[in-house]
């Protein structure tokens, strides 16, 4: 009896050593698989930053570029009346300097035209009064044209008159076939 006990008992211990054998061979690969997983991030993140390093020279690079191009242009522009409103005006050289415009003297006429004016805020009475002012202006302006537009509506007012009155006096045909359908 006591060699059954001490067998079950050592079959007990081997399975148990082959559990904990295989607890600690995963724990060691949860080990391992984080510091596999912080090499990883970190490689990523220098990955990363390499990646943004080359963008960034190639950015510069087509902006060292792009300036020597804008001088180059700058230098070999004649016309003083277009370095003037160049100077006025970046906008119109940055659209310039990128082929954007149709032509050269279009830039310059932009450039050299009058800004509009701004309008300072009013008040509604203000704007409503204007208003009436600029209707009696076009209603007063409009008078000599007017009388024109008054006697040619007054014509085709007779017109219609005279073409009701002879669609009224002809006499309306009406179909009569010699019997009622009462009989």
């Amino acid at each position: 009896m006591d060699s059954k006990r001490e067998e079950r008992r050592l079959a007990q211990l081997k399975a148990n050593k082959g559990v904990k054998q295989s607890q600690r061979a995963s724990i060691e690969d949860k080990k391992k698989q984080k510091q596999k997983n912080v090499q990883a991030w970190s490689n990523a993140k220098e990955e990363k930053e390499l990646v943004q390093q080359r963008k960034l020279k190639r950015i510069k690079a087509r902006d060292a570029k792009a300036l020597a191009e804008e001088e180059r242009l700058l230098k070999e522009i004649n016309d003083p009346k277009l370095l003037e409103a160049l100077a006025k005006d970046p906008l119109l050289a940055k659209r310039l300097l990128n082929h954007r415009d149709k032509s050269l003297q279009d830039m310059r006429n932009i450039a050299s035209s009058k800004p509009k004016l701004v309008q300072p805020k009013q008040r509604l009475e203000d704007i409503i009064s204007e208003a009436h002012l600029r209707k009696e202006q076009e209603n007063s302006s409009d008078s000599s044209d007017s009388d024109g537009e008054w006697e040619a509506m007054a014509r085709k007012e007779e017109i219609r008159k005279k073409m009701a009155a002879k669609t009224k006096s002809k006499k309306k045909f009406k179909f009569d076939p010699g019997f009622s359908d009462e009989e």
